[in-house]
């Protein structure tokens, strides 16, 4: 099952055509926003379409409406859902008329929450129907969140109905978000809630606190100013080593010796030149004669890795990995269209280590200065700046899904804009295959 695990990651594998062809008027960007249960493990995604200068959804016309919706489902079934969610759930933002729409058919009820906007009094269907749409539905597997806003009127018998109930975190004052959450705990037993535009790690902590169930937003990636580092003894062995392998002759004797003051780092490189993934036809027993196989780079990229691991991985470590996947494969994507193998792996590593500020819980600047990182990596970790920080800065574009920004940075990159968005897709799906056989080939 892991033959080609170390293909995918150290491999050059397919360079699709990316390059600038037209800049085009306007980009339809599909946006993946991670749901994350209390102990902040990533249950699902929530999906939208953002475009630039688009109308509120609730002043379009009906046809409008339902065009938008089918738009969003098409590029959903286009980019293949499945491999953006892994085994989690796919949270899809629709309008009540939109629930008919055939196109809904072709992905995987069983992974959709389908996540219903309140579309207004005036706009809001008869509610009779949309329960009965409602009920034909979940039997197929579908789930439902339904927007707190919905419990005025006739409408708020709706919420019996709802699986989730999302409640506009980043909208109310504590005061009130603290009335509507426990409304919605008292009367709606059977939903989960769900905080959404959790953005801040203020607003986590007050939702956490409030006893939500999931959060919506890219919270994770904020730093946390007031905590100490998070610099764990199998970390400290990890810079060490990193720091020893960027001078001209790293010796594997000497990697080794450094190495074996954490057992549980030993214990994890012979697991991994040993498994499924690597495809040796003996075992290896030596640090030195794993290190000697895997080759400076081999190993300079998986102790980069190795430091969103540590010897108590929190569920926090496992979504800043996954993300930071995310963002290595795409710099390095960029890259390919313009530099060279080296140079491409220098873009990996830059967005492999662009959330060591949140892991470590300290500035960047500070976090980079044990690694010994070449001058062009730390300039655009720090600065953004230099010969990959304009690749690391539109994947942060592409993460906020800020398209005017995405525009411009494309063109820097010699990337054709209208293209982005498959090529962020690709490099999701890439890290949410990756990080599982991963964590699947590390016993966990």
């Amino acid at each position: 099952m892991f033959r080609n695990l170390m293909q995918k990651l150290f491999g050059k594998g397919e360079a699709r055509a990316w390059a600038v062809e037209a800049e085009p008027d306007s980009i339809d960007f599909l946006r993946r926003v991670p749901v994350l249960d209390r102990n902040q493990h990533i249950a699902g995604y929530e999906f939208s379409l953002e475009r630039p200068d688009a109308p509120a959804r609730r002043q379009w016309q009906a046809s409008s409406q339902r065009f938008f919706d089918e738009s969003l489902l098409d590029h959903l079934d286009g980019a293949e859902l499945s491999s953006l969610i892994g085994r989690r759930l796919a949270f899809v933002s629709l309008m009540p008329d939109s629930l008919d729409l055939p196109r809904l058919a072709r992905l995987p009820a069983e992974r959709m929450v389908l996540s219903l906007i309140d579309p207004g009094a005036q706009a809001m269907p008869a509610v009779d129907a949309l329960g009965e749409a409602i009920r034909a539905l979940r039997p197929r597997g579908y789930r439902f969140a339904l927007p707190q806003s919905m419990a005025r009127g006739e409408s708020g018998g709706l919420l019996a109905l709802a699986d989730f109930i999302a409640i506009d975190a980043d909208r109310l004052s504590p005061p009130d978000l603290l009335t509507v959450a426990q409304q919605c705990q008292r009367d709606f037993r059977q939903a989960r809630t769900l905080a959404c535009g959790v953005d801040s790690l203020e607003l986590f902590e007050v939702c956490r606190r409030l006893g939500f169930d999931y959060l919506r937003g890219n919270y994770i990636t904020q730093r946390r100013e007031d905590d100490t580092p998070s610099l764990s003894s199998q970390r400290l062995v990890v810079i060490q080593l990193i720091s020893q392998l960027k001078r001209k002759e790293a010796d594997f004797d000497k990697l080794a010796m450094i190495a074996r003051q954490d057992l549980a780092l030993s214990v994890r490189l012979l697991r991994y030149i040993n498994s499924a993934a690597m495809g040796l036809q003996q075992k290896i027993g030596s640090l030195e004669q794993a290190m000697t196989i895997l080759g400076h780079n081999g190993l300079y990229r998986w102790l980069t890795l190795l430091l969103f691991y540590n010897s108590k991985t929190s569920q926090v470590d496992e979504a800043l990995r996954e993300t930071a996947l995310a963002r290595a494969r795409f710099c390095e994507l960029l890259a390919r269209q313009r530099l060279s193998k080296a140079e491409c792996e220098q873009a990996f590593v830059t967005g492999l280590l662009s959330m060591l500020d949140v892991l470590f819980r300290m500035p960047m600047a500070k976090a980079v200065g044990p690694l010994g990182l070449p001058e062009e990596i730390q300039l655009a970790l720090v600065e953004h700046k230099g010969r990959y920080g304009p690749y690391l800065a539109l994947a942060l574009a592409c993460e906020r899904a800020d398209v005017r920004a995405i525009a411009s940075l494309a063109l820097a990159c010699g990337v054709n804009p209208a293209k982005v968005n498959a090529m962020h897709l690709e490099t999701l799906a890439w890290a949410v295959e990756y990080d599982g056989n991963l964590a699947e080939d590390d016993g966990r």
